[in-house]
């Protein structure tokens, strides 16, 4: 599989900060980005599971500025009013949007979620497999319950969304599908077997689908981020403990660069966007340390 180049525009490539999905989005450095791709996504359709706040919500505004009409999904009215949000964001860049309400890891809630984005968009040309939960034990005092929860939302979640959305796509001969790994799949992280394990599980996932998928219009591929500030995130864990924050010379170091800003974004674009020369490349497993020079 070919391999992606991704180029940080940064003279100190070697500083890094934690970012927020605001940040992300509307970072002066991205400016230039935004409007060589602004009309990219013109007539697209995206349904972004996860999106009410964090990495889901910056992944559907960035579709939003670049052209495109965006279902966001979160999973309870806790999360309402922050969709509702979003929604009025989108809305205020000329796109449609709706907030959908569904836990991904429910079989019927699911299927819904896919019919009523597909009843409101039109179509779904894109799929962005982004919701998720962790939760912080030793295996030896993991609760059954909750590690049934996190493999549930995360991987039964990806394939029970895709597994829905894929006859529409098969219909038209068209469509993205963009899983969200994490780049603790490669590492592993002591007290947070659940989540690398649900991890692990997306990317042996999207590379089998990209198999079935063969050389069509329809594409899936995987972004593995590395430590992104989000609400999430801050649940699970304080920074000093949290394995996401990688130790450099016994000091901790806020290591997510501008990845967030430039790269997740290229990332989730070029994914979207194969040229119909590679329409073949299928599967890209994209951890942090392949975007980083």
């Amino acid at each position: 599989v070919p391999a992606i180049a991704c180029v940080m525009n940064s003279r100190r490539p070697k500083e890094y900060c934690i970012l927020t999905p605001d940040q992300l989005v509307n970072s002066p450095s991205l400016s230039h980005h935004v409007n060589k791709m602004k009309t990219k996504l013109s007539d697209r359709c995206a349904l972004v599971t996860g999106s009410s706040s964090g990495i889901g919500a910056a992944v559907a505004l960035a579709f939003a500025s670049e052209g495109a009409d965006v279902a966001l999904n979160y999973p309870t009215r806790a999360e309402r009013d922050e969709a509702e949000l979003l929604v009025e964001r989108i809305k205020a860049q000329g796109r449609r949007a709706i907030a959908l309400c569904a836990d991904v890891s429910n079989e019927v809630q699911a299927e819904q979620l896919v019919r009523d984005a597909k009843d409101f968009l039109g179509e779904i040309d894109i799929l962005v497999n982004n919701a998720g939960i962790a939760a912080a034990a030793p295996v030896h005092e993991l609760d059954i319950a909750t590690w049934d929860r996190v493999l549930g939302v995360h991987l039964r979640g990806t394939f029970l969304v895709t597994r829905f959305t894929l006859p529409h796509m098969y219909a038209r001969g068209y469509g993205r599908v963009i899983n969200t790994a994490s780049q603790l799949a490669y590492k592993g992280a002591a007290g947070f077997s659940a989540y690398t394990a649900a991890k692990g599980g997306i990317l042996s996932f999207t590379r089998s689908l990209a198999l079935e998928l063969g050389s069509g219009d329809i594409t899936v591929n995987c972004v593995a981020p590395g430590a992104t500030r989000t609400p999430g995130r801050h649940a699970r864990s304080d920074s000093r403990r949290d394995p996401a924050w990688p130790t450099c010379g016994g000091r901790r170091h806020r290591t997510q660069l501008r990845f967030s800003r430039e790269r997740r974004r290229t990332a989730l674009s070029r994914t979207v966007h194969q040229p119909q020369r590679r329409r073949y490349v299928s599967v890209m497993n994209i951890p942090q340390s392949a975007l980083t020079p």
